[in-house]
């Protein structure tokens, strides 16, 4: 898929939401809110960046079809300094896995509509979440520092 038509199914899943006629699960796993001495930490050029890691999974029944997109965040911290490295995937159905090299395959090329319409959507079910709606159910699972692989808890 290219990020046009991920953007146009964004759009599409968006308007559907706002009319309250999509009912998502957002299952999410991040690094951070550990404790930083159980962070990775990347050494580079005499700096130590703090990495965290999150990774998001939608999924939601859209027009008959399961939807499934899982995006990954990696942001980094050294002082003052920020960085970011952000990738979104479109699984096969059934797909509920957070593991960069076995998504790879179903990764969508990245630009700044993109990100910017994925932030849109995150923002959007975030505040029907906070808004009680039962359209939308969070659920957060605890980053395990020592799986490098990070199932989340359904998979269909």
């Amino acid at each position: 898929m290219k990020p046009e038509a991920l953007i146009a199914k964004l759009e599409d899943l968006l308007k559907e939401t706002n009319q309250n006629r999509v009912k998502w699960i957002v299952e999410m796993k991040t690094s951070e809110y550990d404790d930083t001495v159980d962070k990775t930490i990347v050494h580079e050029n005499g700096n130590d960046w703090i990495m965290n890691e999150c990774y998001v999974c939608y999924s939601c029944n859209f027009h008959g079809e399961n939807f499934v997109m899982i995006t990954y965040e990696d942001f980094e911290t050294c002082n003052d300094l920020t960085r970011s490295f952000n990738m979104v995937f479109i699984p096969t159905t059934g797909i509920h896995l957070f593991d960069i090299e076995y998504l790879l395959p179903y990764s969508i090329k990245m630009n700044s509509n993109l990100a910017k319409k994925l932030h849109v959507l995150w923002d959007t079910l975030l505040s029907l979440y906070k808004s009680n709606s039962e359209k939308v159910t969070f659920i957060r699972q605890e980053w395990d520092s020592s799986d490098s692989t990070h199932h989340i808890a359904t998979e269909n």
